[in-house]
């Protein structure tokens, strides 16, 4: 259960009590006007002042591209449930950003929003990163509610390209077991699809870091096709719940870029793109301090949405995206957290003592670059070395695993305990 939230009641009660006709954008208004809440630093008299001092040194100084911009306001507060659900009354297809891998914020987040009343009437599929498209027929038996045992599912979440563990922690299985919940209370027409976003990769025939290369280089051609494939052409609507950095690139000239796919081909559609973050927003938005969080804004005007791409995430090294804008990219943004207040998953101490299974993953860990081999497999086994202590059962098996000498490795690890260098 989500229980940072406030009440829906009380943040709908003006949408919900609107008289029919109404159109969205007053509705929205509206509700942004009963979102208004906390001291006279967050009055509407202090956040147009406060907006237009900053609007004014941004329009002197110029935006990043060295033109003039308009007078910019601070962002104003809204729903983020609210705010994900009315991007569906103009857009075919939102995407949301999963923040930092594992961020336990986020899971509880998108917990809550599949299961707000109402979604699943204006949701039709979903689409994830963490699950492998070899997959997709055994993720649509499992959310359909047929039987599928854990030894066959787990192969979902645990063969994509990602060689490490990020998908292993328990919240993503978690995440396709409250979709199978929601579907077995919900009519035929209204049950919601899961559709497995990674690109597909055969592990029996991966043996080279080339081979996991190729296959991770479909991975952003792989999602366009799909969402076009199995959303757009069949009118239906989709969230996207991806990495953020999956979504940006769109203003750029690169025809081949995931979202240009999307948006740019023909038959294409205008994507409604939301990041999440615990990036410090108090320097730009002063009221931010006094948010219930989550929360969430839309950044076009806002004095958050005219700052650099590259205060929120990183950037490649390639021309023109040291220019790119919050607003060119995302459409909205949601506070997970504030900084300091990020907690991640882990690996069970069950999946560490299970010695199959980290056989595979350290074997995997092993096909990429050698930059981040051992620091990456250190890591992972002081991980589980830490797990199995708390459960009592000892760090004895870790240390017995032994990995190719000849292999090298890629992986993200993302835990909740303070990760190191190996000893030279």
């Amino acid at each position: 259960m989500w229980h940072t939230r406030a009440s829906p009641d009380e943040h709908y009660a003006v949408f919900r009590g609107m008289p029919a006709g109404v159109g969205p954008v007053l509705a929205i208004q509206e509700f942004r006007r009963a979102s208004l809440s906390g001291p006279v630093s967050n009055s509407p008299v202090a956040r147009q002042t406060t907006g237009q001092v900053l609007g004014i040194l941004l329009a002197v100084g110029g935006g990043l591209s060295g033109q003039p911009v308009g007078p910019l306001g601070l962002a104003m507060r809204q729903d983020p449930i609210k705010l994900v659900l009315d991007a569906f009354a103009t857009h075919a297809v939102v995407a949301l950003g999963e923040g930092p891998h594992n961020n336990l914020a986020g899971h509880a987040f998108r917990l809550a929003l599949i299961r707000e009343p109402g979604f699943a009437d204006v949701v039709d599929d979903i689409v994830v990163e963490f699950g492998s498209a070899t997959q997709q027929g055994v993720i649509d038996r499992y959310v359909r509610g047929e039987p599928v045992p854990l030894s066959e599912l787990r192969h979902v979440w645990e063969d994509t390209t990602a060689v490490g563990p990020v998908w292993d922690t328990p919240i993503y299985a978690e995440f396709f077991e409250a979709v199978r919940a929601l579907n077995a209370t919900s009519p035929p027409e209204r049950r919601l699809r899961v559709l497995l976003g990674d690109a597909p990769i055969d592990w029996s025939n991966t043996r080279t870091r080339a081979d996991v290369r190729r296959a991770g280089l479909q991975k952003g051609p792989h999602m366009a096709a799909l969402v076009r494939r199995e959303v757009i052409a069949k009118q239906r609507r989709a969230l996207m719940i991806y990495g953020d950095s999956h979504f940006t690139g769109r203003t750029l000239s690169d025809p081949k870029a995931a979202f240009n796919r999307i948006e740019r081909m023909p038959g294409g559609t205008r994507v409604f793109t939301i990041h999440s973050t615990y990036t410090d927003l108090l320097a730009w938005q002063p009221d931010a301090a006094t948010w219930t969080l989550p929360a969430a804004f839309t950044t076009k005007g806002t004095t958050t949405g005219a700052r650099p791409l590259a205060q929120f995430l990183p950037i490649p090294p390639a021309p023109g995206w040291n220019r790119l804008t919050m607003t060119s990219q995302f459409d909205a943004i949601i506070v997970l957290g504030r900084p300091g207040e990020l907690k991640m998953a882990a690996l069970t101490a069950g999946r560490c003592a299970d010695q199959s299974y980290m056989q595979m993953r350290l074997a995997r860990m092993a096909l990429n670059v050698e930059q981040v081999r051992r620091t990456s497999i250190y890591n992972l086994k002081q991980i589980c070395a830490a797990r199995l202590r708390d459960a009592g059962n000892g760090a004895g098996l870790v240390s017995r695993l032994s990995l190719p000498t000849q292999h090298v490795l890629r992986g993200v690890i993302i835990q909740d305990v303070r990760l190191a260098h190996p000893p030279e």
